[in-house]
């Protein structure tokens, strides 16, 4: 199991990937808010609401197998197909995407193919809130 990201200027994404030689069965997939503990149940309960619209993002994923090398994404947001009007809500809207994501971390409660329980995984979300400062920036 692996979930990576990608925070660019002109796009966010965040997916899981099976890097195992089998198929994984994603028994419980959440969201824990690090200051609060607060759960959420899938990346749609913990993004704000913007202006803007996004690409892709999911519900829960219990029960979702995923194949050998399998990506799954669990939210897309990118300028790709804005008008020029909506640049600077679109910067608005990233920023306020960084600060939600950002007080978060990943669990992931999965098994093999043979059903044998596999430990959590874990990734922490941290590293969107690097931008705090600098969000001014916009590369077209």
């Amino acid at each position: 199991m692996h979930v990576g990201y990608f925070d660019g200027e002109n796009s966010i994404e965040l997916f899981m990937e099976n890097k195992g030689m089998g198929p994984l069965l994603i028994n419980n997939y959440y969201l824990v808010n690090r200051e609060s503990g607060e759960i959420k149940d899938g990346i749609f309960n913990c993004l704000p609401a913007i202006t803007t619209v996004f690409d892709n993002y999911t519900g829960n994923l219990n029960n979702v197998v995923l194949s050998s090398n399998e990506k799954y994404e669990l939210l897309e947001y990118s300028i790709e197909g804005l008008e020029e009007t909506q640049y600077d809500g679109f910067k608005e809207d990233r920023s306020l995407l960084r600060q939600a994501l950002g007080a978060y971390k990943i669990v992931i409660e999965y098994s093999d193919v043979y059903n044998k329980k596999m430990p959590n995984y874990e990734r922490d979300l941290v590293w969107f809130n690097r931008h705090q400062e600098t969000e001014d920036n916009i590369i077209l």
